[in-house]
Formats: structure tokens, C-alpha cells, sequence
């Protein structure tokens, strides 16, 4: 029962909609929103520490997004954030709109 939780709550922090949180926590999702926000934000900060370059060529809005995409992609699986974002060079050079960008995965 906790396992399917876990992943139920973990499925809703990372999607985009808010239906699957009324699902979980009824009247309180709304106030779920702030973690939601958050965990993705720190996430994002955190790729953006490791990957200074990748920031720099492409504009911080641009790698906003697509952080974004790869966390909603690949969440961490431990609870290091220094261990996160292995997986983002490869990502960026399959992601769609990084194509005309053939050299970031590299950069990366």
C-alpha cells in the first residue's frame, strides 16, 4: 500500500496536471502546488550548477525549459542532488527542440 502511494505521489509531482493530485489528496491539492513548484525548481537549480555552460550558451529560460523536461523525464532516483543529472547530455541531444544544437550534448 505505501509503495503505490509513493508512486502515485510521486507520478502527480511531476506531472503537469492537477487532476491526479485531487485523486490523492482531495481538498488539499491545491496547496500541493507550492511542493510541486518547488521540487521542480530545485531541481532545476541544481542542473543549472552542474551544467553552468550549457546555461550560458543557450539562455537560462531555454535551459529553464528544458530542465524542466528532463526532470519531468527522469526524476532522481537517489537523494543526492550532487549525483543528479547524469543523463542530461544524452537527453539533450535527443531532445527535439535542441536539434539545430547538435554540439550542447557535447558541451554538456
Amino acid at each position: 500500500m505505501l509503495e503505490s502511494t509513493q508512486i502515485r505521489m510521486r507520478d502527480a509531482l511531476l506531472s503537469t496536471g492537477s487532476e491526479s493530485l485531487r485523486d490523492i489528496l482531495g481538498a488539499s491539492a491545491p496547496r500541493f502546488e507550492i511542493h510541486r513548484r518547488h521540487f521542480i525548481r530545485s531541481l532545476s537549480a541544481s542542473l543549472e550548477k552542474t551544467f553552468p555552460a550549457v546555461v550560458n550558451l543557450v539562455d537560462a529560460r531555454f535551459f529553464g525549459f528544458a530542465a524542466d523536461a528532463f526532470i519531468r523525464a527522469h526524476p532522481p532516483t537517489t537523494p543526492c542532488l550532487f549525483e543528479y543529472g547524469d543523463a542530461l547530455p544524452g537527453f539533450l541531444e535527443a531532445f527535439p527542440a535542441c536539434a539545430s544544437l547538435s554540439y550542447l550534448g557535447d558541451v554538456a
